[in-house]
């Protein structure tokens, strides 16, 4: 069931969130394991086919490289986890923005969850080192995943940091990375259905369908 949750999540969140993108000159790469289920990996490959600017990837280990006919003189790439969205548009900034050899941040994001059957909360925040908001623009064939821990980045790294949001995180029952637990107090509040598809839209990560989430075990 959670497997089936999560494809939900990816489909409706991640994958409506490129969709979206005001910008369309970008490949967004799906990495999975060799070790997949057959009816999973019929599942993405019809995606793929359905999405020209999705290419599935499949790997014996984590070495999450870049598809020799996608890499170009530069290259500009960025890292989100299957259960995430970014605000659509994400891309044009990075296209907006082309700095060789500067890492970007658009540092602000958001969290969300589900609560009950019709209620949903949120939080904002802002993080330069969110990974789902680190971009890196490179002509020597490296990427984001080669820079080591985003944690990390700031500090080796020279920062740009954009104005609006980056990533809208999904805190869900089965990614245990994500939490509204934090360092710093985060602010959240409570919408129904229809109240949080609008802010969402307001804050420019397009229509997305929220009703996938599941229910957190606990409020």
């Amino acid at each position: 069931l959670f497997l089936e949750i999560l494809f939900n999540i990816f489909k409706n969140i991640t994958l409506e969130s490129f969709n979206q993108q005001t910008c369309k000159d970008f490949k967004l790469l799906v990495y999975h394991t060799n070790l997949i289920p057959l009816h999973k990996k019929k599942l993405f490959d019809n995606i793929e086919k359905t999405y020209s600017f999705v290419k599935n990837i499949y790997i014996d280990d984590m070495n999450m490289y870049i598809p020799e006919e996608l890499k170009t003189e530069k290259l500009y790439t960025f890292r989100i986890d299957n259960d995430d969205g970014i605000a659509i548009d994400f891309i044009q900034k990075l296209q907006d923005n082309c700095e060789e050899d500067i890492v970007i941040s658009i540092s602000h994001a958001n969290k969300i969850c589900r609560i009950s059957e019709n209620e949903y909360r949120i939080a904002s925040f802002n993080i330069v080192s969110n990974s789902m908001g680190l971009a890196y623009l490179s002509t020597n064939d490296k990427s984001i995943m080669n820079l080591g821990q985003h944690q990390l980045i700031p500090k080796r790294f020279k920062i740009k940091v954009l104005n609006g949001n980056g990533g809208l995180q999904v805190i869900n029952n089965y990614n245990v990375a994500n939490s509204f637990k934090s360092k710093s107090k985060l602010k959240t509040f409570t919408l129904n259905y229809y109240d949080m598809k609008k802010y969402l839209i307001k804050e420019n990560y397009g229509n997305l369908d929220i009703s996938c989430l599941p229910i957190l075990s606990e409020k």
